[in-house]
């Protein structure tokens, strides 16, 4: 019988170990414990006929016995036999299973290893591609005027990022900058402060002069604690009125710059109303006149106030000789109550909308220059050779994940030495048959021979009783041989069996 595989894997020193039961026992399952080997029939080997050949001789050597001896023969043909038959066809499967595995594995090693070879071919031509269109990117980034990496997106950043700003603009073209930049941050907030305090002032002092004109404050209000809720309801109510005036002439005035702005070249141009100067200009009459009324009645406000003083201060002989000043005077006081706030909010809508404009006017001339840098051939040139690397770029990048993936299935293609689960399972299976049925084989011989030597020979004497050590020894409990394998020899001090 050859000497197959075992399923157990590499035995020692990395050899293939033979099969389990002429050698060291399994002991990774022990489910299989049999020593001794089973019957020998490989083609070629004659041991088979040899067993016959002995199984036959004993026919002859017990000639008293001739049933049982038939039987034994019987059993040797149907079981012994049939089980390492079946046995040996069962290897036979199992390495053809294994051969054609490890062939169709190294054919599919051998595809994945031309590919691997055409796949490497292609990304050395591409890197030889991308080595030379590295340098071409450059020398028409240079000729261009930007500086950035091989990449679409970036060469269209860098573009935008060379182009000139609407301050480096306004100064090509000789006018102020649209936004004032060198404001310092203390300068912003102290603005945004005093153009919340201006309304809040002007609103009370506005508020004031009218409860005096209508009789419902006067001076002495001012000195008594007891009125102290009207006096901030009227200043809350005059600053909303201040508020509001202020937010109308800024739109009066806006609204006049929008209407001045020049009308457009193209035919359907920006969408303008017909009435627009026409409305601007009654907006900001309106706007003026609500200013004129304001300054008047806090100019009179301003005036019933002094005349109180005035009043107080004769009560009290302290300015018998004084007098109320003109009119005029009265009106200019008022004027500097409120409108510096209307004036400022005036010029402040007015330089917004210039601003907003010039704006528009210089990001309009930075979008120019950038379309005029853009049809130039020196940017088209970089802009391609860009793509071009790009596209090399990512085209490496897929052939080294393939790569990688192949090769990762490459490696685990490695020659397969042992069967899978189920056909370690069948070959254990037939192994431990065959085994079995040859040591049934054995007991069923051993039982013969023994009641062949309890019979008297012929002159009456006793027959020579064959040596234990010839008979196999079970486990306990088990029904296995124990021992190591191979002919059996007989204790020295007990004569040897008779031939």
């Amino acid at each position: 019988m050859s000497q197959v595989e075992s399923t157990d894997g590499p035995g020692r020193n990395g050899i293939p170990a033979p099969t389990v039961f002429w050698h060291d026992p399994n002991r990774r399952r022990d489910e299989v414990r049999w020593l001794e080997p089973p019957l020998d029939l490989e083609d070629g080997s004659g041991d088979g006929n040899r067993a016959e050949a002995l199984l036959t001789e004993l026919r002859r050597v017990l000639p008293g016995l001739p049933l049982t001896t038939w039987r034994l023969l019987w059993k040797y043909y149907t079981l012994a036999r049939a089980a390492t038959h079946e046995l040996l066809a069962l290897e036979r499967e199992c390495r053809h299973a294994l051969a054609a595995r490890n062939r169709v594995a190294e054919q599919r090693r051998a595809e994945i290893e031309a590919e691997l070879r055409q796949l490497k071919e292609q990304r050395q031509s591409v890197e030889q591609e991308l080595n030379e269109a590295l340098p071409q990117f450059a020398e028409a980034a240079a000729r261009a005027g930007i500086e950035c990496e091989p990449d679409p997106e970036k060469v269209q950043h860098a573009l935008y990022d060379a182009a000139p700003t609407i301050d480096e603009l306004a100064g090509r073209y000789g006018i102020g900058p649209a936004t004032d930049g060198k404001q310092s941050p203390l300068h912003r907030v102290l603005a945004a402060l005093f153009s919340i305090l201006a309304p809040i002032v002007s609103g009370f002092v506005l508020a004031l002069c009218l409860g005096t004109l209508v009789g419902i404050l006067s001076l002495t209000d001012l000195q008594r604690n007891d009125r102290i809720g009207s006096l901030l309801l009227a200043a809350g109510l005059g600053s909303v009125i201040v508020y509001l005036l202020g937010e109308i002439m800024a739109a009066a005035v806006l609204t006049l710059a929008r209407a001045s702005e020049p009308s457009p070249a193209e035919a359907a141009g920006a969408p303008r109303f017909r009435l627009a100067s026409g409305m601007g200009l009654a907006m900001l009459l309106f706007a003026f006149g609500l200013g004129v009324a304001e300054v008047t009645a806090e100019g009179l406000g301003i005036r019933e106030l002094h005349l109180q003083r005035l009043e107080e201060l004769r009560r009290l002989g302290m300015a018998a000789d004084v007098r109320p000043l003109p009119m005029w005077a009265y009106l200019i006081l008022g004027t500097l109550v409120s409108g510096p706030y209307l004036a400022y909010k005036a010029i402040t809508a007015w330089g917004a909308a210039e601003l907003r404009a010039r704006e528009a006017w210089l990001l309009h001339h930075q979008r120019h220059w950038v379309e005029q840098r853009r049809a130039t051939e020196e940017f088209r040139a970089a802009i391609a050779w860009a793509h071009r690397c790009h596209r090399l770029k990512s085209h490496r990048t897929e052939l080294e994940a393939r790569i990688q993936t192949l090769q990762a299935q490459h490696d685990a293609l490695q020659p397969v030495t042992e069967l899978d689960a189920e056909a370690k399972a069948r070959l254990d299976q037939a192994r431990l048959a065959a085994v079995g049925e040859r040591h049934q084989l054995d007991l069923a011989i051993d039982e013969i021979v023994d009641a062949y030597e309890a019979l008297p020979t012929a002159d009456g004497q006793k027959r020579p009783v064959i040596a234990d050590a010839f008979r196999p020894r079970l486990v306990p409990g088990s029904g296995r041989p124990e021992g190591a394998g191979g002919p059996r020899v007989a204790p020295p001090s007990e004569p040897p069996p008779a031939v």
